[in-house]
Order: structure tokens, then C-alpha cells, then sequence
């Protein structure tokens, strides 16, 4: 094919190079590409082709022969885009490109397997721009191929940012171990975010606030002693002790909501809250009132906050510091979450980093910004917004990277390009893991 049609133009004909203010000299040839892709797509659709056309159609495109498995597999229902599942382990690929647009038109494709192919950099590298793109993937399996190299990891990266759907990836053998821990890291952070609600983080963080009396950001031995005496871990319905029978039950819907799988078995039945208030006497006993008696029953009451406090250390002080961090104290409640996902999880709610942002995030921005909601963005829109954020050192950069990504010069971004944009300000490159 004629490598001058942009119709036969590969996506990223050349390395991927992110920087924080300068945009990546291919992101033009995205665009392109985007906008070829959305004009065939909108061809094909109109004409009612099948799965199995389209796929045709775009080998026929690419110069490409078109695989007979794909070819039965593929449905044949006209006008019909409802494919869940691609399931293409072991077929030794050499490409994804004559499945972009099959990927792109199926909206509700949620699994892509590809492990053991043989897809270079390139192919990886473009499939995981159209899935940060893609409203409905969930998980990707692209083990085995081998393109172990730094481009691949930071757009496999980018694409989990993006898409915060994707929550269940595998890429053995694919990436480096060291991209694949930190991919991996932020994969995790997608299912959690999922899970976790936002009423039940704020739950424990008002937990954690209620023992951390000098609001410092971590709980000493002798806050939780403080607090255990005070009795406000019974008076208050707080859900700390040495845990021994959560069950759904007993647990009040007003403190965590439902209990996640993994947390159940921790919350402390009546009986054991009971007898974690410092304030409770034995049941069936009448509490000493004057003497000898009440310093006795205080002592015991000192003693048994000492106890209760220590266990509840020792239960949740991961990394063996003598004290609680927020992470922490999350991790003990969701103990299936890993140490870095529990940093990340509190850094992102509590806004103490610039976390890397959500295609849903970018396009809360776009319909901000675009103040007539005529789905373009043009100029003066993203000018004035760029002012009412406090961006306006941005306004030079953001109108050049504006003008050269209008691709159809119709003087307005559509989201997918403004998207694209945004990686002047959030290229989602890999950075250092985070520590409890």
C-alpha cells in the first residue's frame, strides 16, 4: 500500500516520546489515525457490515490476508456491534491492525485475550492507545509477546491510567519486571477504586481522625491507650479491637457500609465491644462504686486499654514503626490490598499529589470547558477555561498544541483529540513507587 495515503499510515511510526510540556512529535499521526478510523467507521456503520465485513474491509485496506479462524469466528450479523470477547490466544498474530476498528466499533467489548502472540512494540503500542480510549474494556491479556522495551511499558502504563475500567490485567514476558510491578500497581489501584466506596473511605478516615489527637497524620501507642480509655471506642460504635467476629449481620450499615469479602470477620460483635470499652464491668457484676474497689476497677480498666491498644498496634502497623498511618489503617480493614495501592488510594482521595488523570476526569474538563456544550471545543473556550483554573502560564503551550491537533481544522477539539492534548500537562509516565 501507498505509505503516503494516511489511510495506510501506521499509528506511531516512530518511538514514543513523552515530555511534561512538549507534546510527543507523533501525536499528530494519532490524530490521524483517530480521525481515518472515526470516517470508516462511520462508512460502515451506515452501511450495516458486519463484523466479519469490516474485518474484510480493513485487511483488504492494509494489504493484509485476512486469517481464516478470524474469519469464522468473527459474527456476520449485519449492523449488529455486541461482540464481549476476543479471544485470540496462541494464534500467532503479527498485528492488531485490522482489528482496531473491530475493537473500536464493539463498545462493549470487556476481554481481549492475546497471550502468546507475536506482536511487535508497535502493535502493543497502538492497541493499548485505542483501549485507553475504549468505553467498556475490563481486561487484557497480552502475556508472551515479545516487545520488552521502555516505549511499551509507559503506553501500557498510560492506557491503565486512562482507563480506569481496566482492572484485570496479565503481560508476562511482555514488559520489564520493574514497568510490570508499577503497571501492576495502578491495575490494582483500579479495582480497589471500584470497590472501595467513597462513603466507606471516609468512614475510616473518620476513624483515624477521631484517634490521631494531635492530628499529625499518624496514631501512636499512646493516642490508641487515650483513646481505648476514653471509652469513645464503644460510646462512638468505632470499628477497631482485636476483631474477632465480623460477620453482615452484626455490622452496622451506617460504618463501613457492606463489609468487602476479605474485611468480613473483623468487625467486633457486641459482646467484644463491650469489653473493649475501659468503662464496662464484667457481665452480671455490680461495678465498684467507692474505695478501693473503683481504683481497682480503674486499674483493670487502664490495663485492659493498654492491652486492647497494643494488640491493635500490633495488628496494624505494617511496616513496624510503632505508629498508624491512614494507609495503614486502610490496608487493615481491605487486608487483600497491597501496601502501594493503599498509599496511592489515600493519596488520591486526600489530593496530597497530582494523581494522573481519568479519561472520565478529561472529559468532566472538556464539558467544563466547553461553555455552549456543543461537543467542540474551540479556542476561547479553552482559553477561558484555561483562566478560571489559574492556568494562564499554559495558555501559549495549550493554544500551539491546540492549533497543530485540530486535525480537520474545524477550529474545535472533539473529546477524544482533547484527550490526546492533555498529555501536555499529564504524559502518565512511570514514577517511583510509593512507600507505606
Amino acid at each position: 500500500p501507498d505509505q503516503n495515503d494516511p489511510q495506510n499510515r501506521s499509528l506511531f511510526s516512530s518511538k514514543f516520546s513523552a515530555s511534561p510540556w512538549r507534546p510527543p512529535p507523533d501525536q499528530a499521526d494519532r490524530l490521524v489515525e483517530l480521525d481515518m478510523s472515526n470516517r470508516r467507521l462511520e462508512e460502515y456503520t451506515a452501511a450495516g457490515l458486519s463484523n466479519r465485513k469490516i474485518y474484510q474491509k480493513e485487511c483488504q485496506r492494509l494489504s493484509i490476508e485476512a486469517d481464516s479462524r478470524l474469519l469464522r469466528e468473527l459474527p456476520d450479523d449485519p449492523g449488529v456491534y455486541d461482540l464481549s470477547t476476543l479471544g485470540l490466544n496462541g494464534w500467532m498474530l503479527q498485528t492488531v491492525l485490522p482489528l482496531v476498528d473491530i475493537i473500536r466499533v464493539n463498545r462493549n467489548l470487556r476481554s481481549i485475550y492475546l497471550k502468546n502472540n507475536n506482536l511487535n512494540a508497535q502493535s502493543i503500542i497502538l492497541l493499548c492507545e485505542v483501549l485507553g480510549l475504549h468505553p467498556g474494556i475490563q481486561e487484557l491479556e497480552i502475556s508472551v509477546n515479545p516487545c520488552v522495551t521502555t516505549s511499551v511499558g509507559d503506553v501500557i502504563y498510560k492506557m491503565v491510567c486512562r482507563n480506569t475500567h481496566i482492572n484485570h490485567l496479565r503481560l508476562n514476558g511482555t514488559v520489564s519486571n520493574e514497568d510490570k510491578k508499577k503497571i501492576l500497581t495502578q491495575v490494582e489501584l483500579n479495582l480497589q477504586s471500584a470497590q472501595i466506596t467513597r462513603e466507606a473511605y471516609a468512614e475510616i478516615r473518620r476513624v483515624f481522625k477521631a484517634i490521631d489527637a494531635n492530628n499529625d497524620g499518624t496514631v501512636t501507642l499512646k493516642e490508641l491507650v487515650d483513646f481505648y480509655k476514653s471509652g469513645r471506642a464503644a460510646d462512638e460504635n468505632l470499628p477497631l479491637g482485636t476483631a474477632q467476629t465480623w460477620s453482615s449481620s452484626t455490622r452496622p450499615e451506617t460504618t463501613l457500609g457492606p463489609p468487602p469479602p476479605s474485611a468480613r470477620g473483623r468487625r467486633p460483635t457486641s459482646a467484644s465491644r463491650t469489653s473493649a470499652s475501659p468503662k464496662g464491668s464484667p457481665k452480671g457484676t455490680t461495678p465498684a462504686t467507692s474505695g478501693g474497689g473503683l481504683d481497682n476497677a480503674r486499674e483493670r480498666s487502664i490495663k485492659q486499654a493498654e492491652r486492647l491498644a497494643k494488640q491493635f498496634l500490633k495488628n496494624v502497623d505494617v511496616n513496624d514503626d510503632k505508629s498508624i498511618t491512614l494507609p495503614e489503617l486502610l490496608k487493615f480493614y481491605y487486608p487483600e490490598m497491597s501496601t502501594g495501592v493503599a498509599v496511592a488510594f489515600v493519596q488520591k482521595l486526600e489530593g496530597e499529589r497530582s494523581a494522573h488523570m481519568s479519561v472520565e476526569e478529561i472529559a468532566e474538563i472538556y464539558r467544563r470547558y466547553d461553555s455552549n456544550g456543543d461537543g467542540s471545543l474551540t479556542l476561547d473556550e479553552l482559553k477561558e477555561g484555561l483562566r478560571s483554573a489559574g492556568l494562564v502560564s499554559l495558555l501559549g503551550q495549550m493554544e500551539a498544541a491546540f492549533r497543530r491537533y485540530d486535525i480537520n481544522n474545524d477550529e474545535g477539539l472533539s473529546l477524544e483529540e482533547f484527550i490526546i492534548l492533555m498529555e501536555v500537562l499529564d504524559p502518565c509516565e512511570i514514577s517511583p513507587s510509593s512507600k507505606m
